[in-house]
């Protein structure tokens, strides 16, 4: 469809039509056949979807008993423009509502609950097993998994919406949440995953297996773990955590005793009641508790501290650059770098910090000069409304298979960037804020203690090592395109 047709089918457009429009535009993603007409917002605003329909944007039909709502074929594509508009123009500050989220949860639901799903149940969700249905099921993640979906409502990026079947001519079940791809993509592309521990997953996997053998029975019993049901994990670390549980239970005098019987598995005697408390119990106060604490947030960026000194980030960082530079040359005959007087000064003075706020307050001064003010046209900052951008200053499109790291990229250098305006001038509650914000996402706290200035220094020069690989990676990629 070509932008004629699309202004002239969305511009006359109130705002509450565009917002009843956008509502069925995601909550047609309920099931294949649409929303339900009776969806008690639609229903208030009856008139509204009435008319919509006479325009042609949406349609309604019969399935069964139901009556159902979809959007019109043709206007897909730009109500997918205007959700895709509206989720840039406001992903910073949903960003900042989803706060409330602890970060290792907010990337367990971004990435491991919403990733290949556009339905959601309001309560249990039967559609998962093994660690993540350990983790959905527990009632901490319950009561966080209900704010992240309002957050998401609120900003008009997920509705809630009774689902159907087929059954009987036609049945009605419960409310669901419902999003879209381009809010899925969306929110996989700004937050970054932050990846959970094996030791989680194995022992999730293991206490979902053990609940699930005495959920419903009750006094002494015997059941058998059987070895070939996890066949994603590796046996080696699986039966480990099996006997680092067992051995918890026994020690706890939970279970009798147990024993392995090669080629059979597992076989478990104890009280299935004192099983299932001390599991749910434990589960609490260790799995779940770890989960939204954000203990295990940035400990990959942690280990830089052990691996790496100063010197050693500052040379692989201008090495980096180099090569940037050097494959922009070769690719596309242009420069990506401007050569500044005092570049040299700024490299001086990051490979001597002092462990002070002001010390760090200049590292980041003398990390955007480097990097974002020594881009030509400061490309490398990634404003928002940039003209030209570096895409159209190279002439590419960035290809599909490299947008979410090219993604990752250019959120590292607009945080360094907003870290250069914000920290370096903290003259009002707003800039204090938004710093915070920006901490959170690096070390975990909303601002460094002079015993995190070093880790802080360490965890911003190793992601804009990353940062200038991923660009160059993109820029390879595109240049095949």
């Amino acid at each position: 469809m070509n932008e004629r047709a699309w202004n002239s089918s969305m511009s006359n457009l109130s705002e509450k039509e565009l917002e009843i429009a956008l509502y069925i535009y995601i909550g047609q993603n309920i099931r294949n056949e649409g929303i339900l007409v009776q969806d008690p917002f639609l229903v208030k605003n009856e008139k509204i979807v009435k008319e919509l329909e006479n325009r042609g944007i949406i349609e309604e039909f019969n399935w069964y008993k139901h009556s159902l709502l979809r959007i019109n074929y043709n206007e897909n594509v730009n109500l997918s423009r205007i959700i895709e508009g509206k989720l840039n123009e406001n992903k910073d500050i949903l960003l900042e509502s989803l706060n409330i989220i602890p970060l290792n949860l907010l990337s367990f639901f971004i990435h491991d609950y919403i990733e290949n799903k556009m339905t959601f149940p309001l309560d249990k969700d039967w559609s998962y097993y093994g660690w993540k249905s350990l983790i959905l099921d527990n009632e901490k993640i319950q009561k966080y998994k209900i704010k992240f979906f309002n957050v998401l409502i609120k900003f008009g990026f997920s509705v809630k919406t009774k689902s159907y079947v087929s059954t009987r001519g036609g049945e009605l079940r419960d409310d669901e949440y419902v999003i879209s791809t381009e809010i899925r993509d969306s929110l996989r592309r700004i937050m970054i995953k932050i990846e959970i521990p094996n030791e989680i997953i194995l022992f999730s996997t293991v206490y979902d297996k053990i609940l699930r053998e005495v959920r419903y029975l009750s006094g002494i019993i015997e059941f058998t773990i059987e070895e070939d049901e996890y066949l994603g994990i590796e046996m080696r670390l699986l039966e480990d955590a099996f006997g680092k549980i067992l051995d918890k239970l026994y020690e706890n005098d939970i279970i009798d005793n147990y024993r392995v019987v090669p080629k059979h598995g597992i076989i478990v005697v104890g009280d299935a009641n004192k099983i299932h408390n001390f599991i749910l119990n434990d589960i609490d106060n260790t799995i779940i508790e770890t989960l939204i604490s954000d203990k295990f947030a940035y400990k990959d960026e942690e280990k830089i501290i052990e691996t790496y000194d100063i010197t050693t980030l500052m040379r692989e960082l201008i090495d980096k650059k180099y090569k940037l530079y050097q494959t922009v040359v070769m690719l596309y005959s242009k420069e990506i770098f401007t050569s500044l007087i005092y570049i040299e000064r700024c490299i001086i003075d990051l490979m001597s910090p002092k462990p002070n706020q002001e010390s760090l307050r200049n590292f980041v001064l003398n990390l955007h000069h480097i990097l974002e003010e020594s881009s030509t046209n400061e490309f490398l900052k990634f404003r928002e409304n940039q003209k030209p951008t570096l895409e159209e200053w190279l002439q590419i499109e960035i290809p599909t298979e490299a947008d979410l790291p090219y993604e990752y990229a250019k959120t590292f250098f607009r945080n360094l960037n907003k870290l250069r305006n914000y920290y370096s001038h903290l003259a009002d509650q707003e800039k204090i804020y938004k710093t915070g914000q920006i901490f959170l996402q690096l070390i975990g706290k909303y601002y460094p203690e002079k015993s995190d200035i070093e880790k802080t220094e360490k965890i911003l020069l190793k992601q804009a090592i990353s940062a200038l690989e991923e660009i160059e990676k993109t820029l390879k990629i595109a240049h095949k395109f």
